[in-house]
């Protein structure tokens, strides 16, 4: 397992100093969705002025406010489930066998994004940390 850091360039509070995916994973999927949602140009490896880091962190927070976060991560959730069940259907019931919305899953996908859209509207910019572990 890898993980990412991003630093703030100038950072507007605590909240902007840097924000750490302890899973590169989490990361991933993080940048599946801002690249899904907001702009296929995005970077996986963004470098961030203060203004861009402002727009992307509103652009962000429309999608968490208006409920298109949660959706896009049960979907991204089902579909993947799907292709790891797709065998066990149910004989008796003649249904799929699903998870809930696995909402752990999901409410963690979220508050990730919630976090890093924090993180970009109180960064001042931000950068790719660079450390070794």
């Amino acid at each position: 397992m890898s993980d990412q850091l991003f630093l703030g360039v100038a950072p507007k509070s605590d909240a902007g100093r840097e924000y750490f995916f302890y899973s590169m994973d989490d990361w991933i999927e993080i940048h599946r969705f801002i690249w899904s949602e907001v702009s296929d140009e995005f970077p996986p490896y963004p470098n961030m002025d203060s203004e861009t880091a402002e727009m992307l962190a509103g652009r962000i927070q429309k999608l968490l406010d208006f409920g298109v976060a949660h959706a896009y991560f049960v979907l991204a959730l089902r579909k993947w489930f799907m292709s790891m069940v797709e065998d066990e259907f149910d004989e008796d019931s003649g249904q799929q066998q699903w998870l809930g919305d696995d909402a752990y899953e999901v409410e963690r996908m979220v508050d990730l994004l919630t976090g890093y859209t924090q993180f970009l509207r109180e960064s001042g910019g931000c950068k790719v940390g660079d450390f070794d572990i």
